[in-house]
């Protein structure tokens, strides 16, 4: 199997005792992956009860085929620790992880055969800019940073 994955962003988000609607941010959250055309599948949700508040985590993935031959994967893992209900708003710390990735031959074309892999190989590494230039940059990069401001701005870090 050829399928190349690049892991491109890789960022972490520390929230401390800050008001948090997290009803009102998975909402918006969703409906920008959306308007932005990705697919949004939600991997996992749990709450549990704590000694001193409530404990959340939301596990989700982001999918964007680019054309046939590329695509971005975007996951998004949060934890919110500490959580008090005060006025319809909870209060709290979190902590969330995100990284990009870029996948190449998504649809493994190239990998029927030893001499395919190898074609494939030397074909990355020949064609490292333009693929860089159509993929890697618009798609992982801006896009990637863009949905990464969105979630820092609906939670108030800015």
């Amino acid at each position: 199997m050829v399928r190349v994955m690049k892991e491109i962003i890789k960022r972490y988000i520390n929230i401390k005792e800050k008001p948090i609607d997290v009803e009102k941010f998975i909402r918006s959250f969703r409906k920008k992956a959306e308007e932005m055309g990705y697919k949004f599948f939600e991997i996992e949700q749990e709450s549990s009860t704590r000694k001193y508040g409530e404990d959340r985590i939301f596990k989700f993935e982001l999918e964007k085929e680019i054309d046939y031959f590329a695509k971005v994967n975007i996951e998004i893992d949060i934890l919110f620790e500490k959580l008090e209900k005060v006025k319809g708003r909870f209060i709290g710390n979190g902590t969330i992880n995100y990284i990009v990735n870029l996948t190449y031959d998504y649809k493994n074309r190239w990998g029927g055969t030893a001499f395919n892999s190898f074609l494939f190989s030397i074909y990355l590494k020949v064609m490292k800019w333009p693929l860089e230039n159509k993929y890697l940059i618009p798609y992982s990069i801006i896009e990637g940073n863009e949905i990464f401001d969105f979630i820092k701005e609906e939670l108030g870090l800015y």
